[in-house]
């Protein structure tokens, strides 16, 4: 009686699972590995890293193509048979894979090849829609992030290549930061020359990866390696004697969080706890450094650029926190990541100074046009702000300052065509200034939002140019926006954001 149980309850199981298939989509795992073995999706399937049509021809069985390549699927009781080979498997039904059956101690080393080839990130998404909002790329080799919008195909995939001689981060962001869970935003590790897949589920709240580091991407996701940055040291606007010892608390309570995780999954390979623990290292390490850097260049009545000023030398505590990340960051075994990328651009320019014992008034030829200089900026700033505004006197200007970098600057950027309608009729100008913007990410993200349809105009400044504008305003934050009357007088006050048009027009009309 027990065994006519078992198989009529396994033979029920084996069919709810074939019927999922229509629905949230069959996820099936190969007990054998631990890995993600293949998705079945409506008409669409997941199978060893591509994506398939998929055609079920019987109650069990699919039929996937692939251009010329067929490929044959059935299911049974906890087995599947692909292609003709047959796999123990158990249905996926939590948000990620569930600890892999066997340890893996394998360390991370930082592996480069002689001639560069594609790393490629394939992302599905259940419902199909352009849920993340931006993807950012990085290696071991790129001076800043590359950021990418994504463009699905007509099947709703996204598909980002990227050239590299080693392994590529994939960071993705979701339209709503943190509250869909760890899925909704990721890092996606990538080696050259191979494919990571990346399906999401959008609704039920899933994701599962495939691909040549598929465990390690994999077990970040499980482990809320896409919350990163929350563990890590927060930026801190206090002196750089107050701000370091609040940045080590910080770094080391991210430690114990990363502890605890690996003590609550046992099974957690070495290369994804080395990768949590250098992402938290170098995110403290950017902190850190900005703030020296910030306090030494910017902060015009502080002791510590008065020092710089008065003896040419990097006053010690700088030398010091320069130094402290200098070993193991030239190693050069780290995990590319968003934080790591952040840490090369400001680490290179503080160690330049040092290395170089310029004096405060030298260029620094190997970061042009950026110059290390101390000189006033606001005789700039307010030439190049009038260059600007100037040929619209007698409009209203409305000036808005973004980033490519930052999402909620883009999330804005999809309200401008809205505001432009909602205003129409009035005399007014709109500018739209892009802060540390690559030049490609800047065209793309023009065109997609019309920055430049009439009546508008979008620039692009060179950096030294772009900080001196800002500093000149007094750009507090991004997104920033400003409003001048028909004088070019600033209108005080918090200005509107283009998702807040009627409060916008309500201003516009006041000042006319």
């Amino acid at each position: 009686m027990k065994c006519l149980l078992s198989a009529f309850f396994l033979f029920v199981v084996a069919m709810q699972a074939a019927a999922k298939a229509d629905g949230a989509g069959l996820c099936l795992r190969d007990d054998a590995t631990g890995e993600w073995l293949i998705g079945i999706f409506d008409s669409c399937a997941v199978y060893d890293n591509r994506l398939w049509r998929c055609e079920q021809t019987s109650r069990r069985g699919y039929q996937l193509a692939d251009g010329h390549r067929r490929v044959g699927v059935s299911l049974r009781q906890g087995k599947a048979v692909i292609d003709g080979r047959s796999y123990r498997c158990s249905e996926l039904s939590g948000p990620f894979l569930p600890e892999y059956p066997s340890p893996d101690e394998t360390p991370y080393r930082a592996v480069r090849s002689l001639h560069p080839d594609t790393a490629t990130l394939i992302c599905l998404t259940r419902s199909r829609r352009e849920f993340y909002s931006y993807y950012e790329v990085s290696d071991d080799s790129v001076k800043k992030t590359l950021q990418r919008e994504p463009l699905p195909n007509a099947d709703g995939s996204v598909v980002l290549r990227f050239p590299t001689r080693s392994m590529a981060c994939f960071r993705l962001l979701a339209d709503s930061i943190g509250t869909q869970g760890h899925w909704s935003n990721a890092m996606v590790y990538c080696n050259s020359g191979d494919t990571a897949l990346l399906y999401v589920d959008d609704i039920d709240g899933r994701a599962y990866c495939m691909g040549s580091l598929s465990r390690l991407n994999n077990e970040l996701m499980a482990a809320g390696a896409a919350s990163l940055h929350a563990w890590s040291a927060p930026w801190h606007d206090a002196p750089l004697d107050s701000a370091l010892p609040a940045f080590e608390r910080s770094y080391a309570r991210s430690l114990r969080l990363i502890d605890s995780v690996c003590a609550a999954r046992p099974s957690l390979s070495a290369r994804a706890r080395r990768c949590m623990a250098a992402y938290c290292r170098y995110d403290h390490a950017f902190e850190s450094i900005y703030t020296m850097w910030s306090a030494l260049c910017y902060d015009e009545a502080g002791p510590l650029r008065r020092e710089f000023i008065a003896t040419g030398k990097m006053p010690a505590i700088c030398r010091e926190t320069i130094l402290k990340f200098a070993g193991d960051y030239e190693a050069r075994q780290v995990p590319p990541s968003y934080a790591l990328t952040n840490f090369r651009q400001i680490y290179k320019q503080a160690k330049f100074v040092l290395d170089a014992g310029l004096t405060p008034a030298e260029a620094c030829p190997a970061q042009r046009p950026l110059e290390v200089r101390f000189d006033s900026t606001e005789t700039a700033g307010l030439q190049l702000f009038e260059q600007i505004v100037s040929p619209y006197r007698g409009k209203i200007v409305y000036i808005d300052f973004w980033g490519a970098w930052c999402g909620p600057c883009r999330a804005e950027l999809r309200h401008v065509k809205a505001m432009r309608e909602k205003l129409r009729g009035k005399d007014i100008v709109y500018i739209f200034l892009a802060n540390d913007t690559d030049g490609e990410v800047f065209g793309e993200l023009t065109r997609r939002y019309a920055l430049e349809a009439p009546g508008s105009v979008s620039l692009n400044l060179a950096a030294d140019r772009q900080a001196a504008l800002e500093r000149f305003v007094g750009v507090p934050h991004f997104p920033f926006s400003l409003l001048l009357d028909r004088r070019g007088r600033p209108v005080k006050g918090e200005i509107p954001r283009p998702s807040q048009a009627d409060e916008l027009l309500r201003l516009v009309e006041r000042v006319e």
